[in-house]
């Protein structure tokens, strides 16, 4: 069982970012190389997924959760990118560190994540995008519309696909590959 595995790393003191980056992430990598090879079917590969899922909520609820530190961080993946995990962790280990996180989840058009930031005013966006065949016209329109309505906020940018999108990545205030680099 993956959540009993996990909360047994965590309960012998595995920091939250190593569960995550030595554990899940690789993990769901091989499970996405298989799928690409044939190797498995996409209902394996959706269960992996949703059971991975559920462990991370389980575990959630055993992680301690530092004081308030008074900012908040909104989540989202970017247009069409439906891959949620790597995402989910980010949202768990923030809220470890004492943010509040307001997570919106995959499949996220521009305009929804911009009416978020001018509602919501976080101190911290971070976005996911996996998929390396994803259309970036979003990046200039998403970098103009929320910088005019959330100054001082940070974006923050993950996800498998960003090593090859070097041209697309000056607007982000940085470029996390690791739950580790995010905490740094």
């Amino acid at each position: 069982d993956l959540f009993q595995y996990l909360s047994y790393l965590y309960e012998h003191r595995f920091q939250v970012w190593e569960i995550f980056d030595e554990i899940i992430r690789p993990g769901m990598s091989e499970i996405g190389s298989r799928w690409q090879r044939g190797e498995i079917g996409i209902n394996q590969e959706h269960r992996a997924s949703y059971e991975t899922l559920d462990a991370l909520a389980k575990l959630q609820a055993q992680i301690m959760v530092k004081p308030s530190n008074g900012k908040a961080a909104l989540l989202a993946c970017v247009g069409e990118e439906p891959h949620e995990i790597g995402l989910r962790c980010i949202s768990y280990l923030l809220e470890s560190e004492g943010w509040s996180t307001h997570y919106l989840g995959a499949r996220m058009p521009v305009g929804a994540i911009v009416s978020a930031v001018q509602d919501l005013k976080p101190s911290l966006i971070c976005l996911s995008v996996t998929r390396t065949t994803a259309d970036w016209a979003w990046v200039d329109e998403l970098r103009l519309l929320t910088r005019s309505l959330c100054r001082g906020c940070h974006i923050i940018l993950g996800g498998r696909a960003v090593g090859n999108q070097e041209r697309h990545l000056n607007p982000f205030d940085a470029v996390c590959s690791t739950s580790r680099e995010l905490l740094e």
